[in-house]
């Protein structure tokens, strides 16, 4: 009987435990690199919620944060706490697939751990 007991115990609080890893990510609510984009402009990346500080807006930096395949040489910079904006070096070429991975350093000033369907 005991046994029993403790098997259900472990079982609910590893149910509530993997349950509560799942609420502890964030999502990719809108981007407007879709489809086809202009070879001059800039890319923009929202998110499902704020990830970075008041002291990352509005600057220029050269952290990874995303990954482009073919690569694209550029910059990021935070607009708002959840959006990240890119700004490429050069016009993108034309009739090329591109392909964008969100790194984990999206998340490095937050309270999450991860990033769902950041492999677009």
């Amino acid at each position: 009987m005991r046994i029993k007991f403790m098997i259900v115990l472990l079982i609910t609080a590893g149910s509530i435990f993997l349950s509560s890893c799942k609420k502890n990510s964030v999502s990719l609510s809108f981007t407007n690199a879709k489809n086809e984009v202009p070879e001059l402009g800039n890319l923009v990346f929202r998110f499902s919620h704020s990830l970075a500080t008041d002291s990352m807006l509005n600057a220029w930096d050269s952290t990874e944060y995303i990954t482009f395949e073919p690569a694209i040489p550029g910059r990021f910079r935070w607009e708002s706490p959840d959006e990240l904006v890119f700004s490429p070096s050069q016009p993108l070429s034309p009739a090329t697939n591109y392909k964008a991975k969100i790194k984990g350093a999206v998340l490095r000033f937050s309270k999450y751990n991860s990033v769902k369907n950041g492999d677009k």
